[in-house]
């Protein structure tokens, strides 16, 4: 399908007939994986959490801004429309499957393909098109016909299309045109758009790209408003540490604001951190120190206490990590977290207050929470 005569890449290569306000996401988790405890889950299955979180932030860009992010229970449950987001390498050839038919149909497909593990796509999509359904199936070479009717339930009585797509960074083209962000003193933009920040504002470069952070997401907005209030009040943190930083847009921020502290930036993915070393030289920030490291487990965090901690990741590792980001939290000093859905925030919560930190709750954004927890 097409948008005003031209593809539309929407929700990576996933063309929509109603682009904006239409896709609900879900995971298609494999039957073993549906035993776990979701809300500690990475949503999109084998991913780095950062990758999941770079799929929601691109989901939520590309659909209408007022659409609120699904819950754990929403993976559980196949929603109306439904997709399965698996990240590409930057310039793959893709194949595309297309069915029509009534929508339960295929409906009934999209839940056995959810249930098949390992999984025999990429991806899989529903799109209601007047009367009838599209199903969008994504391969990552050309497809065996027979065989994904056998895996997928797909009787024969139902055509299909399949051919190639074009090589395209579509993670890239997917976020190509969005406005620039403002969140507190900062506005986040891409290479088009430089000048597009107003006077007064700081501004950070972040291309659109597969490590999460470029702003169009409740979770680094909410981060960012913080870190501006905080400066409204007065802080002015020495030491500096971003942990899971995806594109190191946290640290950059605080590198632009506080050019005396020492920051430090680290992700498990070591992608992320490569994409991070690259923006820090785009911002002229290039005294981030940008590094791979799993947690907190690294010699350069060993021992060492910050005033200041972003951690805007997921629920899960947030709570394995309180007693971890406590210790390494200086007196007096504050990490402010993210990345964790509202039903989750009492969790999240409870956690750190275990671990001895005051906390206290930031407006949520877009059904996302951001903490702040202090020592003493």
């Amino acid at each position: 399908m097409t948008s005003g005569g031209r593809p539309h890449p929407s929700l990576l290569v996933m063309p929509a007939s109603r682009p904006h306000g239409f896709i609900r996401v879900m995971a298609a988790f494999g039957a073993a994986k549906r035993a776990c405890d979701l809300t500690r889950m990475n949503p999109c299955g084998d991913l780095p959490a950062r990758q999941s979180k770079a799929l929601f932030e691109l989901t939520l860009a590309r659909t209408n801004s007022t659409i609120s992010h699904p819950s754990p229970l929403d993976f559980r449950r196949a929603s109306v429309h439904t997709a399965r987001l698996i990240r590409r390498p930057p310039m793959t050839t893709l194949w595309r499957l297309t069915a029509l038919s009534d929508f339960a149909t295929l409906a009934d497909i999209v839940e056995r393909l959810d249930e098949v593990y390992p999984p025999v796509a990429l991806s899989w999509a529903i799109f209601e098109e007047g009367p009838t359904a599209r199903l969008d199936v994504l391969f990552q070479s050309m497809p065996d016909e027979a065989a994904f009717r056998a895996a997928s339930g797909l009787s024969e009585d139902i055509s299909v299309e399949f051919g190639p797509l074009p090589e395209e960074d579509w993670v890239r083209l997917s976020l190509q045109g969005l406005k620039p962000v403002d969140a507190g003193r900062f506005t986040l933009f891409g290479a088009h758009d430089r000048d597009a920040v107003a006077d007064g504002q700081i501004g950070i470069e972040i291309e659109a790209g597969p490590a999460f952070g470029t702003g169009h997401h409740g979770t680094t907005r909410g981060c960012l408003i913080a870190f501006s209030e905080m400066l409204d009040a007065g802080a002015s943190p020495r030491t500096v540490f971003d942990l899971g930083c995806g594109t190191a847009v946290l640290a950059i921020a605080a590198a632009k604001v506080l050019p005396d502290a020492e920051i430090l930036a680290s992700d498990i993915d070591p992608e992320a951190v490569d994409e991070s070393a690259e923006n820090c030289t785009k911002n002229t920030t290039p005294g981030i120190d940008c590094f791979v490291a799993e947690g907190l487990d690294h010699p350069k965090l060993a021992g060492r206490q910050f005033e200041l901690l972003f951690a805007n990741i997921l629920a899960g590792p947030l709570v394995e990590l309180a007693p971890g980001v406590t210790e390494i939290l200086a007196p007096g000093g504050k990490v402010i977290l993210s990345g964790l859905l509202t039903e989750q925030e009492a969790w999240v919560r409870a956690a750190y207050e275990a671990a001895g930190l005051s906390v206290h709750r930031q407006p949520p954004l877009e059904g996302w929470e951001t903490l702040i927890a202090s020592k003493g």
